[in-house]
């Protein structure tokens, strides 16, 4: 996994570069995402990697390849039947799926899974929500 990073104003360029075993071919994600964040890098070696994009009010950009594991999001996905059941049926047939909400504080959440990588926000205050969503819909995936 490499990430690169490169700065415009406010924003930050971000790249995820990950191997899927079941495609045997390396990917890569782009994105702007904003500025203040912490990066949080976890890797279990060749396998997968999951990257957090903290802010200073604990919401929380990511992107991760974790095989058995449907996201940051696994609690708030789990906690509604229906999210839980779709979630299920994405990662056994590898179909690409969105599923959103608000948790139990109020706060936005959403998860983006195409079958290989999980990617998403969590812990977003309604004001900052058009912000994350314009990081999910700029994503460029090559």
């Amino acid at each position: 996994m490499l990430i690169s990073c490169s700065t415009a104003k406010n924003y930050q360029k971000i790249t995820y570069i990950g191997y899927s075993n079941s495609t045997n071919k390396y990917y890569k994600y782009k994105t702007k995402i904003k500025k203040g964040f912490r990066l949080k890098e976890i890797n279990g070696g060749n396998e997968w990697s999951q990257n957090e994009y903290i802010y200073l009010d604990n919401s929380i950009f990511y992107i991760s390849n974790e095989q058995g594991n449907t996201s940051l999001n696994y609690d708030n996905i789990k906690n509604n039947q229906i999210t839980s059941e779709k979630s299920v049926e994405a990662f056994f047939t590898n179909d690409t799926i969105t599923l959103q909400g608000i948790d139990k504080n109020g706060l936005y959440w959403k998860n983006k899974f195409d079958g290989v990588v999980n990617i998403g926000y969590l812990n977003v205050p309604k004001e900052e929500k058009s912000e994350f969503d314009k990081i999910l819909l700029s994503l460029s995936k090559k």
